[in-house]
């Protein structure tokens, strides 16, 4: 070692070499004199010659201040090889005065047991502490903002560490941290309580580390600070932190598949992960490996997520993403075999593969947290068809979903629809077979040609939402809000499961084949504003027992818009439509055709003169009185108090006795 620090010393440049001849002894430390500043810095022993390697022994006390030609100096430097090569030297004191500790300043120094570096030190510089093979452990003070490369490389004896520094800055890169080339060998690691940022690679493949408590201080963890750490099995966050974004786990362990990395908050293990509103970004591997998280939330606040952020979280089952943050590089989410159900912005299914972890094949839940899903969108959630169970598009802002959305998910049970929907497009989900029922959106004007075509187990449907309204006052075609303007051809095709249809007010037009093999449809009601029914549109409806049409003109039906539909089932018809539906070539063939008494006063056409006593109604003509249950309650003229129907042979009105 000698021989290297001559080596070195000869290669110095000649403004160095001046520099160091004015160094000076006092009292057996050399020093250099800043005269302007009254500042003086430990420097090297005078001259480069190999003697003086092991001038500084035993244990050495740095005062704070050196009295030399009749000024006094503050000592504020350890200068670059200034103990260099000292293997005699045991102990040194520091003191408070010193705010750098500069390059190579302990090299070699192989008996130095005991080292107190003062909490004025602002600087620690490379290899200063190399080649210190009797350390065994070391406390770097709050003050430190900077530590130079490889500041403790061959310390063969140091285990222990204490981290103070408040807010030391980033090191460039896994090779270059101080304690890198010792990291296998550091067992204990502590952190203290005002630490506010911790420094990217820190601890970086210190493989024999089992647990690190973070104090509540941390704001901030910088990239791979804990990477490769294969043996941590615990790391403890003291309170909610702000600073999650870097935090990392097992990068490229030894053995990756056969550890886990579980994370603690105040001691309890964290399953479910809930990053605070508080966190801007999620560094790279900040969460890798975290095997022992089963689900993640990250917040809107989160603006971007590293590379490998949540790479191989094997546990994650449930993965919930508030926000549409940029995915910085590869990998970012993969590895997620155990994941479920996803929560996610619609922007999140346009992300490359290599970064996207939700086409996995299991998912069963997805949920779209707000944005338009795309075409592209479309297919990736289509890729979960042989699992996806539960499908929420509810918060999607799609007008129309799209030819062919989710055809063949066959898996799909629960599906809700976006809440802004107008179109639903052409065998948008066709043979999902197990969806259970179908909500139809208000908005929604269009239903395309088999959009739920061979949806065999829909036992429902419902469209847009109830209307409230006072009792009794309610139209028997007016019962919801729907938009709705057309169902196209074979639209709900052989929904054989379907029992009960109530087609909304609105509608016009009903495609070919609409409803054709729903064999199990018991009662069906059409609007007033129906125009057209398509031919074959309820074929096979063979358990058909009751029709109820609102419209008082006929809709135009075909010869087999009810082919196989009883003939001699119940049809009701509005108040004063009988005739026409009697003389109509096709709705003639039905031989139970009855008119029903208005249930609303908007629904009916007005009659002759009539007057209302107490208890009685007075009308020209014959008449008929019915109570709002359609009973004939004409017997009963003469005391009545109510509301009533009062039918004459051409017309009704309703009326209240008091």
């Amino acid at each position: 070692m000698k021989t290297k620090i001559f080596t070195l010393f000869t290669a110095l440049t000649l403004s160095a070499g001046a520099l160091f001849a004015s160094d000076t002894d006092v009292d057996g430390i050399y020093y250099y004199f800043d005269d302007d500043n009254l500042t003086a810095t430990v420097t090297y022993r005078g001259s480069y010659s190999s003697e003086y390697d092991d001038e500084y022994t035993g244990d050495v006390v740095i005062p704070v201040t050196v009295t030399y030609g009749g000024n006094t100096y503050s000592v504020t430097s350890i200068g670059e090889y200034a103990f260099s090569g000292c293997s005699g030297l045991t102990s040194i004191t520091i003191p408070n005065s010193v705010t750098s500790i500069r390059e190579y300043a302990f090299e070699s120094c192989s008996s130095l047991t005991s080292v107190t570096i003062p909490n004025s030190v602002t600087s620690i510089g490379d290899y200063a502490f190399r080649g210190c093979s009797g350390l065994t452990s070391v406390t770097i003070p709050n003050s430190v903002t900077s530590i130079g490369d490889y500041a403790f490389e061959a310390c063969s004896g140091l285990t222990s560490v204490v981290w103070n520094a408040k807010n030391c800055a980033d090191f460039r890169g896994s090779g270059y941290a101080p304690f890198y080339d010792i990291k296998s060998q550091i067992t204990s690691f502590t952190f203290g309580s005002e630490v506010e940022h911790i420094p990217a690679y820190l601890c970086y493949g210190m493989e024999n580390l089992t647990s690190v408590t973070i104090p509540n201080s941390v704001t901030s963890i910088g990239d791979g600070a804990f990477g490769d750490c294969s043996g941590l099995t615990k790391t403890n966050y003291m309170g909610d932190i702000a600073g999650w974004c870097g935090i990392n786990f097992g990068r490229w362990g030894s053995n990756p598949t056969a550890y886990s990395h579980n994370l603690y908050i105040n001691n309890v293990e964290v399953k479910d992960l809930v990053i605070p509103n508080s966190v801007t970004s999620i560094g790279m591997y900040a969460f890798e490996g975290c095997s022992g998280l089963t689900s993640v939330t990250i917040p809107n606040s989160v603006t971007s997520i590293g590379e490998y952020a949540f790479y191989d979280c094997s546990g994650v089952t449930k993965f919930i993403c508030e926000g549409t943050p940029t995915f910085e590089e590869d990998y970012t989410l993969t590895n997620f075999p155990k994941l479920d159900s996803i929560a996610v912005p619609a922007e999140c299914f346009d992300i490359p593969e290599n970064i996207w972890a939700f086409c996995p094949k299991q998912v069963r839940y997805i949920k779209i947290m707000g944005g338009e899903l795309s075409s592209d969108a479309f297919s990736v959630i289509q890729r979960n068809y042989k699992v996806l169970n539960t499908l929420d598009l509810t918060s999607a802002t799609n007008t129309t979903l799209a030819d062919e959305a989710f055809k063949g998910c066959y898996a799909l049970e629960s599906l809700s629809l976006p809440s802004e929907l107008q179109t639903i497009g052409y065998m948008a989900l066709a043979d999902c077979k197990n969806l259970q029922s179908i909500h139809v959106p208000s908005s929604v004007t269009d239903i395309d040609d088999s959009a739920f075509e061979n949806c065999r187990s829909v036992t429902s449907i419902t469209f847009g939402d109830a209307l409230q309204s006072a009792p009794q006052l309610r139209s028997t075609g007016s019962t919801s809000n729907s938009q709705l303007r057309r169902i196209g051809n074979w639209g709900f095709y052989n929904c054989h499961n379907l029992q009960n249809l109530t087609i909304p007010e609105g509608v016009e037009e009903i495609g070919t084949a609409a409803f054709y093999g729903c064999t199990y449809l018991e009662e069906l009601s059409l609007p007033s504003s129906v125009q057209s029914i398509g031919d074959n549109c309820f074929a096979l409806a063979s358990k058909l027992a009751k029709i109820t049409v609102n419209a008082v003109t006929p809709p135009t039906i075909e010869a087999k818009t009810f082919a196989n539909v009883d003939r001699t089932i119940p049809v009701v018809v509005p108040m004063g439509s009988l005739s026409q539906y009697t003389a109509d070539l096709y709705w003639s063939e039905f031989i139970n055709i009855s008119e029903s008494p208005a249930s609303s006063i908007d629904d009916v056409p007005t009659i002759g003169e009539f007057y209302v006593e107490p208890g009685r109604i007075v009308c020209e003509g014959e008449f008929r009185i019915y109570d709002l249950l359609g009973r004939d309650v004409t017997h009963l003229n003469g005391s009545l108090n109510g509301v009533y129907v009062v039918k004459t042979a051409n017309a009704a009105v309703k009326v209240v006795v008091k």
